[in-house]
């Protein structure tokens, strides 16, 4: 099957454009035309490394606290947590997607993937865009590695130049940590692994098919994707426009709300979020599930 709204949506890649390449040189732009990703590039390193990571395990903890043991439950929360959000607003980070994506950037959503040791669920190979009903197609994923990402403990693998045939079919799955899966991987091509030290990240097309294994290792693999696109990407529901940030640049469109960065951690769940908000005033209420869950605001 293919993902609802697909008749609305672009779902095409845009080679990026090399004139004017500040970070970037040539020929890694070249890679990601090809391929539709790149890495390694670096965020920090040493007491940096150790730092995001304790914070991490600062955000797990706050979600035990509340009951909740789900490891990829932080999905949308950088604009309710200040250091997710310093991540999202990274200069270096920032610098790569300017050259990919153009200097008005907006982060509309992030999601960190924690695969403990031993963790038995697969991110079944999928199609970022197949989730996400924005038009066109042009948002990039920084994938941030908060633990070193390797065969060992299932990094992310990628399908190269996938990301140039368009929509794939797919279907759905359940017990898995996404729940659509390509349909005849194998026809595509040989995964080929992004394996990242702790303190670098990857860029990846939305377009690309991608996943990871469980993880049989005794270690874990935490990483952050970060989500980017120009503000001229349209969301074609109002849910998906809410939670952006301004990173760079200017937006003229309207279609996005944005957030300022937020004063203290925030973990409680996306349902008690939105009602505190429509309680406020400052959304209104529609009485739809989409509200309440931060799976729709970017699976």
């Amino acid at each position: 099957m293919l993902a609802r709204s697909q008749e609305q949506r672009d779902l095409s890649f845009q080679p990026v454009d090399k004139t004017g390449l500040r970070t970037l040189r040539a020929e890694q732009v070249d890679r990601f035309n090809e391929c539709g990703y790149y890495h390694p590039l670096t965020l920090f390193s040493g007491r940096e490394v150790d730092a995001t990571r304790g914070y991490m395990e600062h955000l797990f903890d706050l979600l035990r606290e509340q009951g909740v043991e789900d490891n990829y439950a932080l999905l949308g929360y950088h604009t309710r947590c200040p250091g997710l959000y310093d991540l999202a607003m990274s200069d270096r980070i920032l610098d790569v997607v300017e050259d990919i994506i153009g200097p008005d950037i907006i982060c509309w959503t992030s999601h960190v993937f924690c695969k403990t040791a031993y963790d038995p669920k697969s991110v079944p190979f999928h199609q970022d865009a197949s989730y996400w009903p924005l038009t066109p197609s042009r948002t990039v994923t920084a994938w941030l590695a908060i633990d070193d990402s390797d065969a060992e403990n299932s990094c992310l693998q990628v399908i190269p130049g996938t990301h140039k045939i368009g929509h794939l079919q797919f279907t759905n799955v359940k017990g898995e940590v996404l729940d659509q899966k390509i349909d005849n991987l194998e026809s595509y091509g040989q995964p080929a692994r992004i394996e990242l030290r702790a303190g670098q990240f990857s860029i990846h097309a939305d377009l690309i098919a991608h996943g990871s294994d469980p993880n049989a290792s005794s270690r874990r693999r935490c990483g952050f994707a970060i989500r980017y696109c120009p503000p001229t990407v349209k969301p074609l529901k109002a849910s998906w426009a809410r939670n952006a940030i301004l990173c760079r640049g200017k937006d003229t469109t309207g279609y996005w709300t944005y957030n300022e960065r937020p004063q203290q951690d925030d973990v409680s769940s996306w349902q008690s979020y939105w009602l505190q908000k429509i309680k406020e005033g400052s959304l209104k209420a529609t009485n739809t599930r989409e509200d309440f869950e931060g799976g729709n605001i970017g699976a």
